[in-house]
């Protein structure tokens, strides 16, 4: 019984906030449009790969035990023990079904939320880190401009900051998309 409510609350939270996690998952889609970069493309398919790698393996068991099951005989057990009210050893095969499928539902539930929170949660770390690296970017270009030492005049100067600010405000902005 606890699980089933699990299961539910797991889908009754995806069922509603649907429309906050459409929201999110175009905000994601949109990301790969915004950071195009050759190293932020690089940095956001290695966290996209670590989610990749993470669904696959938190739903390996349950996708083994559909494709590959164990060759051998086993007792009959109900997965899950419950009392129904009927002679189970009668209708072993309904109540077997039943619960099969509940926890096939179930499990397919909870592994497709947790492993989508994951994912997102890959994505705002590639975010943070893209953003990391375009601030470092901006600060070793100032640094190597000023061990130059040589400044043609005050002009150049100038623009040089203007660019630097635009770089940051760049970033700032690619910040504050990131908490979205």
């Amino acid at each position: 019984m606890v699980v089933t409510l699990a299961f539910l609350v797991k889908l009754l939270n995806q069922l509603w906030n649907r429309s906050k996690f459409r929201r999110l998952y175009e905000t994601m889609e949109n990301h790969w449009n915004i950071f195009t970069n050759d190293i932020e493309v690089r940095i956001m398919k290695n966290y996209s790969g670590i989610s990749q790698k993470f669904t696959v393996s938190y739903s390996r068991p349950m996708l083994l035990d559909i494709v590959l099951p164990l060759n051998e005989s086993r007792p009959r057990h109900f997965a899950v023990y419950a009392e129904y009210g009927i002679d189970q050893n009668k209708y072993f095969v309904v109540i077997f079904l039943y619960t099969t499928i509940m926890i096939t539902v179930g499990m397919t539930i909870m592994v497709a939320a947790d492993t989508m929170h994951i994912a997102c949660t890959a994505h705002a770390c590639s975010l943070f880190q893209v953003i990391g690296q375009q601030i470092e970017n901006v600060i070793s270009n100032v640094h190597e401009i000023d061990k130059t030492g040589y400044h043609a005049n005050a002009e150049y100067e100038l623009l040089n900051e203007k660019l630097i600010y635009r770089k940051y405000i760049v970033c700032l902005k690619k910040h504050q998309l990131a908490l979205e």
